[in-house]
């Protein structure tokens, strides 16, 4: 997806890594879309081993770069305060029972062509004055049912999903 691990912090409240995109030279117009199906990717496969990841996605200018002092301790960092956005989103869905990633109005917007979002509520956080609005993504390939299909009853739930799938695929591509 042409993302990069930005940072891995464990501690007492569990693991939390850091992603970005659309740091230079790795600059996209679709960042936005490839961050949200990095986070539906990686929430996928940490359910298969049994894991409930909570992502929080934000798109917008942050602070980038080396912090440190020479001969000293150096890093690449975010800052921002589209982090600390990202961070409440996090939270927020940490605190749902039926929402494992909230993104934010700007990452909907952008993200739009590719992929189908939903709004999920308005609240406000710590630290900002206005209200936010948060959605939620869908995988197309999730949401296609079955009952939409006109599909003989001999076809089994997998065919019908793949045949969803490659029609979708088709599309896109």
């Amino acid at each position: 997806s042409r993302g990069n691990l930005n940072k891995a912090i464990v501690d007492d409240k569990g693991t939390t890594l850091v992603f970005v995109f659309g740091v230079h030279p790795l600059c996209h117009v679709d960042d936005a879309e490839r961050a949200v199906r990095c986070s539906m990717m990686i929430k996928r496969e940490l359910n298969k081993i049994g894991s409930k990841p909570k992502l929080g996605i934000c798109t917008g200018n942050a602070f980038n770069g080396v912090l440190g002092t020479t001969g000293g301790r150096r890093e690449f960092s975010i800052l921002g305060d589209k982090v600390n956005l990202s961070s409440r989103l996090m939270q927020s869905a940490c605190n749902s029972r039926d929402v494992d990633i909230f993104i934010d109005e700007q990452t909907h917007y952008e993200a739009a062509n590719g992929l189908l979002t939903n709004f999920h509520s308005r609240i406000i956080l710590k630290d900002e004055a206005k209200p936010i609005n948060m959605y939620t993504p869908s995988d197309l390939y999730e949401k296609i049912t079955l009952q939409s299909l006109n599909l003989k009853e001999t076809k089994s739930k997998e065919e019908a999903l793949q045949m969803c799938y490659d029609s979708y695929r088709d599309v896109a591509m």
